[in-house]
């Protein structure tokens, strides 16, 4: 589907492709978002970017819903028509995802959606948490909530890195970028 002008070529449907970038704290994934914003917006990419978490800021929790996770997707599909309606090509997200159901793609149809889950070995969690100011013994407690959240996520991105391997594995209504398989 052409858009013409400033949006150009979506993918079928109408959907924005979408990157969501999940991961346990401290992995890096505001700042890889940024990044690719970053890089995206110096190279002429109409893009949008956006933290899930400032998605589901809502005092009082629903009850239905623990962690606002269904809210959140919900309010991304909000985001999601502004960006292509402003003109958007694409939209980086970055957070965490329901450690009990990953992503609520059906509350998203206005996304194409590719979910890359970063990975950060224990010591370096460790690390960048207490550099935040974070107590180096909830790291335990973190790394053990991140394992939850790796099986639901569906898609799976790993980079290449020290004592990383690269794979990626695509699943859901996104068309896979041309020449992978």
């Amino acid at each position: 589907m052409d858009r013409g002008g400033r949006g150009g070529e979506l993918v079928s449907g109408g959907a924005l492709p979408v990157l969501w970038l999940c991961g346990p704290p401290g992995v890096g994934k505001t700042t890889v978002a940024w990044e690719l914003y970053s890089q995206f917006t110096r190279a002429g990419i109409e893009v949008g970017h956006v933290d899930i978490d400032q998605l589901g800021i809502c005092y009082p929790e629903p009850a239905a819903d623990p962690g606002r996770h269904l809210m959140k997707a919900h309010n991304l599909d909000a985001v999601a028509a502004g960006f292509l309606a402003a003109g958007a090509r694409c939209l980086i997200v970055s957070g965490v995802v329901d450690p009990a159901q990953g992503v609520h793609i059906d509350s998203i149809p206005r996304a194409s959606l590719t979910v890359c889950r970063l990975r950060a070995d224990r010591d370096e969690l460790r690390r960048r948490l207490v550099g935040r100011g974070g107590d180096a013994s909830l790291v335990e407690d973190v790394l053990r909530d991140s394992v939850a959240v790796t099986a639901p996520t569906g898609d799976v991105c790993r980079g290449r890195g020290a004592g990383g391997e690269g794979r990626v594995r695509s699943r859901g209504r996104g068309r896979r970028p041309r020449g992978r398989r």
